[in-house]
């Protein structure tokens, strides 16, 4: 979820933040991150913890929504399906 966030930031920006990420994001909780509205998206958007782009914080959602209804798999190094559960 994290790569989304650094499109055009080093790697070294979003690591310090990865604390605030998971703090702020559920802990990564997927079933969480699906139900969020626009009153969280602005409240994610105020929180000078993170990275404040509507849209990395918008397409990183859809992209958690996606997954939970199925219309896209994601896979392991090995090309096989992943399981759900929770992202580190």
């Amino acid at each position: 979820m994290l790569e989304g966030f650094q499109a055009g930031l080093s790697c070294l920006t979003i690591l310090r933040r990865r604390q605030n990420f998971r703090k702020a994001l559920d802990d990564f909780d997927f079933s969480r991150l699906a139900g969020y509205d626009v009153r969280k998206i602005n409240a994610l958007l105020k929180d000078a913890g993170n990275i404040r782009n509507k849209f990395k914080i918008t397409a990183s959602i859809d992209v958690i929504v996606d997954i939970s209804d199925d219309k896209i798999t994601l896979i392991d190094e090995t090309g096989k399906p992943c399981t759900r559960r929770r992202v580190d």
